[in-house]
């Protein structure tokens, strides 16, 4: 739902970016291209500051950086199919909000996978338990060394019996 409502508020930012871009003169293709980078942007922000707020923290640069980068292959999608229904028909080039609409729901779905999964990763301790957060790493050592003597493994008992030929 967050990320419906951060995604229609950049659609606002998109379409506000696109039609400025077209007003000053550049071509309906060029102002499409060019308006995702501002909406990405605020995405990303709104995205991580609302909607994955509860995820691992990452250094702001490198987060952007993989939100925009992730987001290429819905720009992909998204500019792609605009610059394909405008080019190839009269309906869509007579209609351009439709078709603008059309690639912006396409790459939507493009993009929250891949900022579910790529940009905002979940915690570690998300994906593997269902309590709290984990420990530090150093406790899956000793949980491992309790649940040997909770199996009965004696401290001074060898793992390996002797084999009389000097092993242990």
């Amino acid at each position: 739902m967050r990320f419906g409502l951060v995604g229609a508020s950049g659609f606002a930012v998109d379409i506000a970016c696109y039609l400025a871009l077209q007003w000053v003169g550049l071509d309906h293709r060029v102002a499409r291209f060019v308006s995702f980078f501002p909406a990405a942007s605020w995405n990303w922000l709104l995205n991580r500051t609302v909607t994955f707020s509860e995820r691992a923290p990452d250094a702001r640069a490198r987060q952007w950086a993989r939100f925009v980068t992730s987001s290429v292959a819905g720009l992909a999608l998204n500019a792609g199919s605009y610059a394909v229904l405008t080019s190839l028909t009269t309906f869509f080039d007579h209609h351009r909000m439709l078709a603008l609409l059309l690639g912006i729901g396409l790459g939507g779905f493009v993009n929250f996978a891949l900022a579910t999964r790529y940009v905002y990763r979940p915690r570690v301790s998300d994906t593997n338990r269902t309590g709290p957060p984990a420990t530090p790493s150093w406790s899956a050592g000793r949980d491992a060394i309790d649940a040997l003597h909770k199996a009965g493994y004696d401290d001074n008992r060898p793992l390996l019996p002797n084999d009389g030929m000097g092993g242990r």
